[in-house]
């Protein structure tokens, strides 16, 4: 017998992201961009009992929000677990236009109103190019992107939590997690592909996060630095793990996954991505008719 799990949908499929394969990825991307199979998707979820969906603060997801909300009621349906910031896209421009001209840039995105209270709470900081100030203000534009949404969790990307724990830069950590409780009153979370050295971290710097997405699926894709390890963290992590890659960017069959998933009793919750309705009926239905312990 199998425990029950909850489920959430991921929308790496919906912006063409695909952890084994590029090629795949723009092939999903070309009939998951299509915002109207991307509502389908999400409707088929609800069907099947999902009703937890994950977002990364993707360029594309502010107009995405915008035909949900003005196509459907499905926005005042789902509970929203942001990932954030949306790094890859910073990387690109800080390292074209520098830090100070990516801003105005991602400012432009934002009303007049919205951009002025932004860069109020940012201070002198933004001017002298405070990082963490800096830091602040790009979570700040990304949250708008989700005002008026049922947020449950705001999550912390893992290409910049991976790298304060690499680094072994604490304040990183802690100002994600301090701005987002202060300001928002959300539950934090982190998204991160080492789970043994973030649970290490969290203990030695005493920043502790009720929630971590991470990756756990039988044959150890993107569990770092290795399978056995991530289980034997899992063991003395007390918070709620999500478990992310399942299958394995689709490497692996979804009974073969969930077979592996049974076997470790702390994971009840899971995130799965898919780009098509019939796909999503089945993997979800699937899940949801488990039976229970």
């Amino acid at each position: 017998m199998n425990k029950k799990y909850s489920v959430f949908l991921g929308d790496n499929p919906f912006f063409g992201v695909n952890h084994l394969s590029q090629e795949i990825a723009r092939n999903k991307s070309k009939n998951s961009q299509n915002f109207n199979n991307i509502l389908a998707v999400i409707n088929t979820a609800l069907d099947n009992g999902v009703k937890d969906v994950v977002f990364s603060t993707h360029p594309e997801l502010k107009n995405l929000i915008t035909f949900l909300k003005n196509n459907s009621n499905i926005m005042e349906r789902i509970n929203i677990h942001p990932i954030l910031p949306y790094a890859q896209g910073y990387v690109s421009k800080v390292n074209e236009n520098g830090m100070m001209n990516t801003l105005k840039d991602v400012l432009g995105s934002v009303g007049f109103r919205k951009k002025i209270q932004i860069l109020a709470k940012g201070g002198l900081g933004v001017v002298k190019n405070d990082f963490y100030d800096l830091f602040r203000v790009l979570i700040d534009i990304e949250m708008t992107k989700l005002e008026n949404s049922k947020i449950k969790t705001v999550f912390l990307h893992d290409v910049v939590t991976d790298l304060a724990l690499g680094l072994g830069v604490k304040k990183i950590l802690q100002v994600f997690k301090e701005h987002i409780e202060k300001n928002y009153k959300l539950e934090v979370g982190v998204v991160t592909k080492n789970f043994p050295l973030l649970v290490s971290k969290m203990e030695e710097w005493n920043v502790n996060f009720p929630t971590v997405m991470t990756s756990f699926n039988k044959i150890g894709f993107q569990m770092n630095p290795s399978r056995e390890s991530c289980e034997r963290s899992l063991e003395k992590y007390d918070g709620k793990v999500i478990a992310m890659s399942v299958m394995a960017g689709g490497y692996i069959g979804l009974e073969e996954s969930m077979k592996y998933l049974s076997s470790l009793p702390k994971i009840s919750t899971l995130v799965i991505g898919t780009s098509s309705v019939e796909n999503a009926k089945k993997t979800f239905s699937t899940i949801q008719n488990l039976p229970q312990q």
